[in-house]
């Protein structure tokens, strides 16, 4: 079933490019403004992404790079002149690079609109609607990095406060950095960020602009969150009219976007009416979206059902990382998993795939503007792959489950399936499969399923099944080889089964795992678990990897 036409007026995006922290932090200034634009799109040029995201200033929540005539948003500029605290050497370099440029009557947003323009993207303005990046939990919210504001540090009275998270105090890490975020009960809180969207999108010709609801997702007191919903809502749509007259003005329209938990009920709980927003059209454009660590079995399914008669596109986002129990053979001593590891190209094009089986209208690359900074990866080739599910359908991916992980419980599932203990009863474990393996299986190279399985011994022996039969082990432990004693516990150990002949259908595949011996000097005291859980899939040459022939030949070109 068609969509009904929307407000924005063309197409769905088959790539949002989320550009959350700007390159001026990166670069010493000054940055000519060639280097500017370069740094910040030289990534997108001739790819599949037709919209790009842009941050008001590094992490902002409380800070722009222009001055803002009708908030309490600060000047970057302005604090750095000022002698607020830096924080670290970026926030120096952010600052001097946008006061040169500034000096030199160059408007650094003004400058990135007009490249997305001249590459054909549109252009759109995003905003952390309660950013954690200025201050720290650790010294009572005080503020240690330029990204802060006194509208944060100098209204003490709008933040959430001990008493408003003392209900989340079996939950730690929420309960740690709860207290020193604003209350959005309060009418200033919202309208500041209310009335920097109309601002900003007043003065630039861009497309439309993001309300980021996972930057950072938590905006009431504890148990005040569905009571308050209803001012979450008239913040919306007061956003909505305030668009629509600038439409109005400008003769197109102007459209707007929230980037949301990956569940509907997680949203809902924090306070959050979507599907009120979508039935009337409040929003242009909802993205379903991991926090941090991408949600490795994010099912968007309930979302497209959620937008299916409405003309409002639902997007999923991918993240760059997710949360590993192995260090991916980065070993030291003192390196400890679980550890938030890079997303390979296919663990990306199985994430894609099982996001467009759902029937999604486009996808949302989150903090991949950063991953080659942050590991020393770059996983931008992917966006060539993942935009069309008939390019997806035959190449290589690797689908995973989802590790146990509780920073947010209150919009974010807590228990998963993984980590996991191997008892002499089976343990289940379920995966989502979209490829088709039985529609050309001379074109599958093979089909594997990899468990890191954590303190295995040789006098250990497992039973894996894959929907009921028993599948081979590839990789069985030999006598005299070394086990490491670092990379997790007592080593990363994979053990690797052979699915080619018992391939995984599409949909749901049951995994069971038990232990049919154990060591029974390590039984009692040391547990055999499952830290990570993987179905490899790969096809054969040209939609698959090219694997050079062994030969003469070999290496000559690599």
């Amino acid at each position: 079933m068609s969509k009904p036409k929307g407000r924005l007026n063309r197409s769905p995006y088959r790539i949002m490019w989320d550009q959350n922290h700007q390159f001026q932090s990166h670069y010493n200034p000054p940055m000519a403004p060639e280097t500017v634009a370069q740094a910040h799109f030289g990534f997108l040029a001739g790819t599949p992404v037709d919209a790009y995201v842009c941050a008001l200033g590094p992490d902002a929540g409380y800070v722009t790079i222009f001055e803002s005539q009708r908030t309490r948003m600060e000047f970057l500029v302005e604090r750095y002149e000022r002698g607020a605290a830096l924080g670290d050497v970026r926030y120096w370099r952010h600052a001097e690079n946008v006061k040169q440029l500034l000096a030199q009557g160059i408007d650094p947003l003004e400058l990135m609109v007009r490249e997305s323009h001249r590459l054909g993207l549109d252009h759109w303005f995003r905003l952390g609607m309660n950013d954690w990046h200025h201050f720290d939990a650790d010294s009572e919210g005080a503020v240690y990095r330029l990204g802060g504001s006194q509208f944060y540090e100098g209204r003490r009275d709008l933040l959430i406060g001990p008493e408003g998270a003392a209900g989340w105090a079996d939950h730690p890490a929420l309960h740690h950095v709860l207290p020193w975020m604003q209350d959005f009960a309060h009418d200033e809180v919202r309208a500041l960020r209310r009335d920097i969207a109309l601002e900003v999108c007043e003065r630039y010709d861009c497309a439309g602009f993001l309300f980021d609801f996972l930057r950072v997702p938590a905006f009431f007191r504890h148990g005040e969150e569905r009571a308050n919903a209803g001012l979450m809502t008239r913040m919306i749509r007061e956003t909505r009219e305030g668009l629509d007259e600038i439409a109005r003005t400008r003769g197109r329209p102007v459209g707007l976007a929230v980037r949301l938990p990956p569940t509907i009920d997680g949203t809902v709980r924090m306070g959050l009416d979507v599907g009120e927003w979508i039935a009337e059209h409040l929003v242009d454009i909802v993205v379903t979206s991991p926090w941090f660590p991408q949600e490795t079995e994010h099912d968007t399914a309930e979302w497209v059902r959620l937008g299916a008669a409405s003309p409002v596109w639902v997007a999923a986002a991918i993240e760059e990382a997710y949360l590993a129990g192995h260090s991916d053979g980065f070993n030291r001593w003192f390196y400890n998993p679980p550890v938030m590891t890079p997303l390979s190209v296919e663990m990306i094009r199985a994430l894609a795939a099982r996001h467009h089986d759902r029937g999604v209208d486009g996808l949302y690359a989150f903090n991949w503007f950063a991953t080659t900074l942050t590991f020393d990866y770059d996983n931008v080739s992917a966006l060539d792959d993942i935009a069309d599910p008939e390019r997806l359908r035959q190449l290589d991916k690797r689908y995973m489950l989802m590790r146990s992980y509780a920073p947010f419980p209150n919009c974010l599932e807590v228990d998963r399936q993984i980590p996991v203990e191997i008892a002499e009863e089976p343990v289940m474990l379920r995966f989502d499969v979209v490829d088709d393996l039985t529609a050309a299986p001379e074109l599958v190279r093979q089909v594997q399923l990899c468990l890191h399985v954590d303190s295995l011994t040789i006098a250990d022996e497992l039973e894996v099944r894959l929907n009921g039969r028993e599948v081979p082990l590839l990789n069985p432990m030999e006598p005299g080889v070394m086990q490491g004693t670092v990379g997790g516990r007592y080593g990363t150990i994979w053990q690797i089964f052979d699915l080619r002949d018992h391939p995984p259908g599409r949909g749901e595949n049951v995994v069971t795992v038990r232990a049919r011996r154990r060591n029974q000097r390590t039984a009692s005291e040391i547990p055999l678990t499952i830290e990570d859980a993987e179905i490899e899939i790969g096809y054969e040459h040209p939609t698959g990897a090219w694997s050079e022939p062994a030969g003469r030949r070999a290496g000559l070109f690599g």
